[in-house]
């Protein structure tokens, strides 16, 4: 009976991966990867499937490594869940016949810090059971990624705080770009760019802005859309804040295009600030 119940599971599996695209088993490598699934990640290949990884020696010249799948499979066996993180974008397939290629852009981090980027290009066959990989090819940088992008955003944002701390009005505003909303604490302080500067302006010119500092930070990048978005814990003379907001990306350079605070509130003392504020509580339904 349970030996039934393994062939009946198999042959389920079979039919599942054949009807699955090339770049659906693409999402299922990385997947894998990050649990460090050697079963999952080893059954999308096909036997004697190769990884070669390309890029530029110190001189400039071109190098390649190459090895086979089984190997790569082997080596994960090292890492810990969550220890790979390969961030995929502008995933691309191209089918021809038995043939399929899926390129990609991509971010790798290792234990949560950024390692490299690049472009790999997985290569499938189809097979009676489905689509198998048969290489993939990467190439290897650490100049001009999206994981660079995400370290200097966390630049900007403590440069920036530091800027308002030294009451420097220029390198404060120089991080805004030319269409910012800003959202205060206030209900009524939702500013653009100008806008903010008149408020700021007699607090920076008497050299005494604001000093918030970070407790901590969350950044998220999207490729497509050439943004970061971000969440924060400050600390200020409102007490703990929380500020959020995007940067856009534009040939490499950051800008704040929104940016929010918000002080944050216990649950257990939402009635007492109601009744500071004179607002009364909403009945639901």
């Amino acid at each position: 009976m349970k030996k039934n119940l393994i062939s009946a599971i198999l042959i389920l599996f079979s039919y599942f991966c054949a009807g699955q695209s090339p770049t659906a088993l693409v999402t299922q490598f990385f997947e894998g990867m990050a649990r460090v699934d050697t079963h999952a990640v080893a059954r999308l290949a096909v036997k004697g499937a190769q990884l070669c990884s390309s890029g530029l020696n110190k001189k400039g010249e071109a190098m390649i490594d190459c090895s086979d799948y089984a190997s790569f499979v082997q080596s994960l066996v090292v890492y810990q869940p969550g220890d790979l993180d390969e961030q995929i974008r502008h995933v691309k397939e191209e089918v021809r016949d038995a043939a399929a290629t899926v390129s990609m852009e991509y971010d790798f981090f290792f234990k949560g810090k950024f390692s490299h980027c690049g472009v790999n290009v997985f290569h499938f066959l189809k097979e009676s059971n489905g689509w198998k990989i048969t290489s993939i090819d990467d190439t290897r940088r650490k100049n001009n990624c999206m994981g660079e992008m995400k370290a200097k955003a966390e630049v900007l944002l403590d440069q920036w705080h530091a800027a308002a701390a030294r009451a420097d009005s220029t390198a404060y505003f120089d991080a805004l770009s030319d269409d910012a909303i800003f959202i205060g604490t206030d209900s009524s302080e939702v500013w653009n760019k100008t806008q903010f500067l008149n408020f700021a302006a007699p607090y920076f010119k008497k050299g005494k802005a604001w000093d918030f500092a970070k407790i901590s930070r969350h950044l998220h990048f999207e490729g497509e859309r050439e943004l970061i978005w971000f969440d924060e814990v400050l600390d200020t003379w409102m007490g703990p804040c929380r500020g959020s907001g995007w940067i856009s990306i534009s040939n490499g350079e950051l800008k704040i295009k929104q940016y929010v605070l918000s002080m944050t509130v216990p649950n257990d003392k939402i009635e007492n600030v109601l009744q500071a504020i004179g607002a009364k509580r909403r009945k639901r339904g």
